[in-house]
């Protein structure tokens, strides 16, 4: 795919266009989750293990749990792998044979993710189709038909509205659905992608004019309200690079990377050749820009020596960097990073703090602190 290509993709994946609106019975839902089974696509979905939750392939609709706010895990690794082989080589005395990944991009659905996981991957496909096309990322986006569910609760954490979304957004789904009553769903079906399964699966009746998605939604948009101004963070950060500010917030992270595993859009990974006698591999690895070895040289030195430094560098890039080079917040408001913290490092107060200085007062409470 040329650059030119990758652009006009992306254009038109962010095109706003009217959605076809249908309705699904609840009932339904298992059926649709089976038919998509025997249509032959790899069916991933929220599956409970323990107290884990997670997107899982699935064999069967009675594997899917739907209850709860969100999964610990986002749907991300299905396009972006925690490892996947790049390419691999053989030699045989002087010659070097190239082995070609293959089959890595089959016709998939991901079922029940949240809005605020849906909209990563449009975010995502910016720099996947940025600077280099990424054929893993972009051949699995093309395969994968995203069904996703509005949210009707949230926790404390939840922060989507606050970044530009809300619980029934619609960006990156290919069919959202909306429980607006005990006995419908409502199904905004977004694209020519989502519209060909809906007409396969013969599950989906013509939505009547007195559906109201947004009374449906009411409540939990309530309960989300504005956790911060967005508008105050970036001004402040193109300005504050060396604030003591960045002490204070640092102080509990322990840099284990958590956050970054949760995250939905964090995309930071590594290239390392595995070799054997007579062949090897390169790998593709999820790495984390919160580790100390992410940034050591070769030379042993590390620009980012310090912890300071690193939690500095996963805000600046996800509401700086990002929005300078790609033009969107790097960020759903998911609050798994807030949800997961070991240390109890609150990304939300972080940000309402950085809102209180840019007004020129000093953060209400220590930021940090949940």
């Amino acid at each position: 795919m040329s650059d030119e290509e990758a652009k006009v993709t992306v254009q038109e994946a962010e095109k706003k266009s009217q959605p076809v609106l249908k309705t699904l019975r609840p009932e339904n839902l298992s059926v649709l989750i089976q038919k998509g089974l025997d249509l032959g696509y790899k069916v991933f979905a929220p599956v409970k293990d323990g107290e884990l939750v997670t997107f899982e392939q699935i064999s069967g609709p009675g594997e899917v749990f739907l209850e709860g706010i969100t999964t610990r895990m986002s749907p991300k690794s299905v396009f972006f792998p925690r490892t996947e082989k790049v390419f691999s080589y053989r030699i045989a005395k002087e010659d070097i044979a190239l082995g070609d990944q293959k089959d890595f991009a089959p016709p998939t659905i991901i079922l029940g993710c949240r809005p605020c996981d849906a909209a990563s991957l449009p975010i995502m496909d910016r720099l996947f189709r940025w600077d280099y096309q990424d054929r893993f990322w972009n051949e699995r986006r093309e395969a994968t038909l995203i069904v996703s569910i509005s949210c009707l609760e949230c926790d404390e954490a939840c922060f989507c509205t606050s970044v530009g979304l809300a619980p029934d957004s619609t960006e990156g789904s290919d069919i959202l659905l909306t429980l607006v009553s005990r006995d419908q769903y409502l199904a905004e079906i977004m694209t020519d992608k989502g519209a060909d399964f809906v007409e396969k699966t013969g599950l989906f009746d013509q939505a009547g004019a007195d559906l109201d998605k947004a009374a449906a939604t009411k409540a939990v948009r309530g309960k989300l309200g504005q956790r911060f101004d967005l508008d105050k963070i970036k001004p402040w950060l193109d300005e504050n690079y060396e604030h003591d500010f960045w002490k204070e917030v640092t102080r509990m992270c322990i840099g284990c990377g958590i956050c970054t595993y949760v995250c939905p859009t964090c995309h930071c990974f590594d290239l390392v050749d595995e070799a054997h006698y007579d062949g090897g591999a390169k790998n593709k690895n999820w790495d984390a820009c919160q580790f100390a070895q992410f940034t050591v040289h070769a030379s042993g030195h590390n620009p980012r020596p310090d912890q300071v430094s690193r939690h500095r560098q996963r805000i600046m890039h996800k509401y700086k960097y990002y929005p300078d080079n790609l033009g969107a917040t790097l960020c759903t408001g998911c609050g798994r990073c807030v949800r997961h913290c070991p240390m109890e490092v609150n990304l939300i107060r972080i940000l309402n703090g950085i809102c209180e200085l840019s007004a020129g007062e000093l953060p209400a409470e220590a930021p940090e602190s949940k």
